[in-house]
């Protein structure tokens, strides 16, 4: 079985789900990406490459529209940044799911630069080799003292890429985010 890792950049607010096959990796903005990148490698090595990779962090929205990025560590995941990800290629076997906000938009006028979330994603998952999943809306969620991070129903639509960074697929609001699948 696979395990799952959930990376929680901890300036998103709650707790993260914990359980016998989750390993938390927790981040904020003082974490460089490259430390990040080597902890997963890491966890990676010890599973095999048997690993659901989890991202839970905030997406940047400008004018109300997303695509700008994921503010994930010290250097933030953007398509300046996305390259840091080299190392993980080949190393998650069973794919990375963002939960943020409208990490999948694209800002008007944006297509091809900074603000293209598609472009983002699809990079994402060219450069580690693996399948992503990323919603284009703004997503909400429940935490309280006495429970981890929900996100339950997806906003918006969710697309797919897979491992060359191909969209394969689109859904519009899903049932269920389900973060242990």
């Amino acid at each position: 079985m696979a395990q799952i890792v959930i990376v929680h950049d901890t300036r998103l607010d709650g707790e993260p789900p914990r359980g016998d096959s989750i390993t938390i990796v927790s981040v904020n903005g003082h974490t460089r990406l490259s430390t990040l990148v080597q902890r997963i490698n890491d966890i990676s090595f010890q599973y095999g490459s048997e690993i659901r990779l989890r991202i839970m962090c905030h997406g940047y929205e400008v004018d109300g529209h997303g695509g700008y990025g994921l503010q994930l560590c010290q250097d933030d995941l953007k398509l300046t940044t996305v390259r840091q990800l080299r190392p993980w290629s080949g190393n998650l076997s069973y794919g990375i799911t963002i939960y943020s906000c409208a990490a999948a938009d694209v800002a008007p006028g944006r297509t091809g630069l900074d603000g293209d979330g598609r472009m983002l994603c699809s990079e994402i998952a060219r450069i580690t080799a693996t399948g992503v999943r990323a919603a284009d809306a703004t997503q909400f969620y429940r935490y309280s003292s006495l429970s981890a991070i929900n996100f339950g129903r997806w906003e918006g639509n969710v697309i797919e890429w897979d491992a060359r960074g191909v969209r394969v697929g689109m859904e519009h609001e899903p049932e269920q985010s389900p973060l242990h699948g």
